[in-house]
């Protein structure tokens, strides 16, 4: 398109044949709701197809050239008239181009109003009448009040799952445990939206997240609550009073517990607002809907996921599951309906966790629906969380945490209405005391699931008009490959990791019709590797230095032993800090990483001991690290230590 002047520039434009403007009223705008991509000024921005049923008086949409921000032009113009032009010749310049004067600014100037269908083509003409001095189209853009900006919420640092910098929640560089890059992309993923959009997410998103309890009281929750729903106490169409926290029985410690801490701790990860205190949730301007359940059979998965639909859940996150049990016709069946005729028939966005056992999934169990986000966990090392259940059904894996690498950081429940000796409120959640809605120990797909129920928010902030189906197909699709290769079969799938670890940013931009960006993990680091060759019986004698977290041993096993059983045991020194536990560990191929899902075997203790049976010929590693017990963090030092290892013949 012809650049034109505007202000002291050129400026050029670009049609988005994709989209359109008009001026609907409240009625329509009501109508369209989940259909109008952006508001600007006093136009709706909607699809071409969508806006054809809403209005009939429409204005093209354009682009500055190089540029995302939608600029419509209004059909108003700002001219001024050279010097020496009479009123005459005015009025009669004003008839020749069908101009209509709104207001006169002096004797020279006007804002008029012009009646021609492609108004920028009358840019065009009008400037290049010489009786005009100043030509401009009146454009309607975004305003931008200032750029991007992090939000500032006081536990962000500690969200590893949000942005993993490398950096452990205590400011240490611990590459083996907090993995540069092993995050969401979730930043980057505002950032995105914030360019395009003018939000971190969509207020117009609403995530239903089914649990056993949650504090409505919190403050990261409570000022963004849709047609919350208890089903725990309820029956038939009675409806309690919205529900907080509620208490059950003190535990053998003689702690009160609550069922509300897992709930809670699940909406903090998927939509916590950015308000500047405590964590802030994946998809912080989203509208949060809490459902309490009681069971998940087909009578309350049905009732639970009507009132879903009927009350405007765009995407749900169900961190629950029936161990063992295959799903009935009725639990099958509201699925299905949900994943197809939510959202006023775009079909809603349903996310469920594959649970902790570290155990195949049976067919037809919850996570295993066709219509859903079956989601496992990763850890803070991008390696796979090692109670993930796994299942051929597998969609993606997301930060889930893990106890002796990076937990997640998330909401908990504050207090409970009781009353402690001293007069006090009894702290309900499993945060500490001087914090008590925060919690920095939560770990398990449970997390993994808000984690990606989040992500799909921000995919529908970024396209509303996407289907249930077409957001699942985008979160596969983008996800980033994790693990080994030899982990994914010919379509890219894995039973572990399924597509790959969910990609925040680029689904956004998928979503967007954006190219798709490289958001690399940091390589893992394999330093101090040292080299020996076994023979029938040997002995490695080495030392954990006190700058020494790990020491990372390379060998072979010769072809002649081959077949046999490898035994393996790891003598320490006496004089060793007795709060210390050695770990050993052996993998072949490749060096082990901290906790990693695939490795042979491995035993804690004063004299840890391995048995291969039937080694294969090849490179191996050892790995010798050292771990405190009342901290569980990993340490430096731990003085001597040997391994020994022999070959015995294979049994019989």
């Amino acid at each position: 398109m012809k650049a034109f002047k505007y202000g002291f520039n050129q400026l050029q434009l670009t049609t988005n044949h994709q989209l359109g403007a008009a001026i609907l009223n409240e009625a329509a705008i009501k109508k369209a709701k989940n259909a109008i991509v952006k508001h600007i000024g006093h136009y709706q921005v909607l699809e071409k197809n969508e806006l054809a049923k809403f209005a009939t008086a429409t204005q093209p949409v354009y682009h500055i050239q190089g540029e995302q921000t939608i600029v419509i032009p209004t059909g108003n113009f700002y001219v001024e008239f050279s010097t020496k032009t009479t009123s005459k010749h005015i009025q009669k310049t004003f008839k020749k181009y069908n101009l209509s004067i709104i207001e006169k600014v002096d004797d020279k100037a006007f804002l008029v109003e012009g009646q021609a269908e492609n108004v920028i083509e009358l840019t065009h003409q009008l400037q290049a009448d010489s009786v005009f001095k100043v030509a401009e189209p009146d454009l309607m853009a975004d305003t931008a009040q200032y750029s991007f900006q992090v939000p500032t919420d006081e536990l962000l640092s500690k969200q590893w799952y949000i942005h993993n910098d490398g950096i452990d929640p205590y400011g240490r560089k611990q590459h083996w445990k907090y993995r540069k890059g092993a995050d969401a992309k979730v930043i980057e993923a505002w950032e995105i939206l914030w360019e395009n959009k003018g939000f971190l997410s969509s207020p117009d998103v609403t995530i239903a997240v089914l649990d056993k309890g949650f504090d409505l009281d919190h403050p990261d929750l409570k000022d963004k609550l849709v047609a919350p729903r208890d089903f725990y106490f309820e029956s038939s169409s009675f409806i309690p009073k919205p529900f907080a926290v509620q208490k059950s029985e003190s535990d053998s410690q003689g702690r009160i517990s609550t069922e509300a801490d897992h709930g809670t701790s699940c909406a903090g990860i998927a939509c916590a607002d950015a308000n500047g205190r405590g964590i802030v949730g994946i998809a912080p301007n989203s509208k949060f809907m809490p459902i309490r359940y009681y069971v998940a059979n087909g009578t309350y998965m049905r009732a639970m996921f009507r009132h879903m639909m009927a009350n405007g859940a765009d995407v749900a996150s169900c961190s629950f599951g029936n161990i063992g049990l295959p799903m009935d016709r009725l639990t099958i069946q509201t699925l299905h309906k949900a994943s197809t005729e939510g959202r006023n028939g775009k079909g809603m966005v349903i996310v469920f966790a594959t649970g902790n056992a570290f155990d195949f999934l049976k067919d037809n169990e919850l996570a295993t629906h066709p219509d859903v986000i079956a989601v496992g966990a990763t850890t803070s090392e991008d390696t796979f969380a090692p109670y993930t259940n796994r299942t051929t059904s597998m969609s993606v894996v997301a930060p889930g945490g893990y106890g002796h690498s990076g937990t997640m950081t998330t909401a908990d429940v504050g207090y409970l209405d009781k009353l402690d000796a001293s007069g006090n409120r009894v702290q309900a959640g499993k945060g500490k005391s001087d914090n008590p809605y925060y919690r920095t120990n939560a770990e398990g797909t449970s997390f993994a699931c808000p984690v990606v129920a989040g992500v799909a928010a921000l995919v529908l902030s970024a396209n509303p008009n996407l289907t249930g189906a077409e957001v699942k197909s985008i979160l596969e699709t983008t996800a980033d490959q994790v693990g080994d290769a030899g982990d994914y079969d010919a379509t890219g799938r894995s039973s572990k990791f399924g597509f790959g670890r969910v990609n925040a940013a680029n689904a956004v931009r998928k979503a967007l019709g954006l190219p798709l960006k490289d958001y690399l993990t940091s390589p893992a680091v394999a330093e101090g590797v040292k080299p020996f060759i076994f023979e029938y019986g040997q002995t490695i004698k080495a030392t954990h230095s006190s700058s020494d977290k790990e020491t990372t041993i390379k060998y072979t096993v010769a072809p002649q032993n081959a077949g046999k059983t490898l035994l393996l045991e790891l003598d320490v020194s006496l004089d060793h800090d007795i709060d210390n536990e050695f770990e050993l560990y052996i993998q072949k191929g490749k060096k082990p990483i901290f906790f990693p899902e695939d490795f042979i075997e491995k035993r804690l203790g004063l004299t840890p001991k391995l048995t291969i049976p039937n080694i294969q010929s090849g490179d191996y590693y050892l790995m010798v690290r050292c771990i405190n017990k009342k901290t569980w963090d990993y340490v430096a030092g731990g003085g001597d230590f040997e391994i020994n290892l022999t070959f015995s013949n294979p049994t019989a």
